[in-house]
């Protein structure tokens, strides 16, 4: 199952919803392809959505209930992009997306994206993203793209699928560089 970007909207509309009802208080931060769909023109993204969120009990019964009414996968919204989180990031990283009572869900900025994709470096999914990221960014330089992995990543090394990507990317495209 593909989520469109209105789904993705609906969801976690009804996914807020169910917790201000239960007085729940939550942060939801969304990263991955979902955070991809608000600062690009994908149409789809895959059938989960990646989020850091607190209190883990009481949201994932949330979106369970959720995914029950919608039949959606369980775990539409899961956490499972934890081990990629950034320790370094501030506020200003994140965009508000929703807020409604104690209840509010951000998205991360390009920037932390572009780092997160950096990080996992997974494979053709997420090298595809840092190629949108780079125009979104403004990243001009091979230095650059490292510069911006490091402030989210100090102690981190980039994967190494993607470093070879980036180093294709400028050494194929001299134009973007400095």
């Amino acid at each position: 199952m593909l989520l469109t970007p209105e789904e993705l909207e609906s969801g976690l509309q009804a996914l807020v919803d169910e917790l201000v009802r239960l007085g729940v208080g939550a942060k939801i931060y969304l990263v991955g392809g979902a955070a991809m769909v608000f600062h690009t023109e994908r149409e789809r993204l895959t059938d989960d959505v990646d989020g850091l969120y607190s209190p883990i009990e009481a949201i994932d019964n949330a979106v369970a209930q959720i995914a029950e009414a919608r039949r959606w996968p369980t775990a539409w919204l899961n956490d499972a992009a934890k081990m990629w989180e950034s320790h370094f990031t501030t506020q200003d990283d994140w965009q508000l997306l929703i807020a409604r009572g104690e209840v509010k869900i951000f998205v991360a900025k390009p920037a932390l994206l572009f780092a997160m994709k950096l990080q996992a470096g997974r494979g053709t999914r997420d090298l595809d993203d840092v190629a949108l990221l780079f125009a979104i960014c403004d990243i001009p330089s091979l230095e650059a793209a490292i510069e911006v992995f490091d402030k989210y990543y100090p102690s981190e090394s980039i994967a190494p699928k993607a470093r070879r990507f980036l180093q294709d990317h400028f050494a194929n495209n001299p134009q973007n560089e400095e």
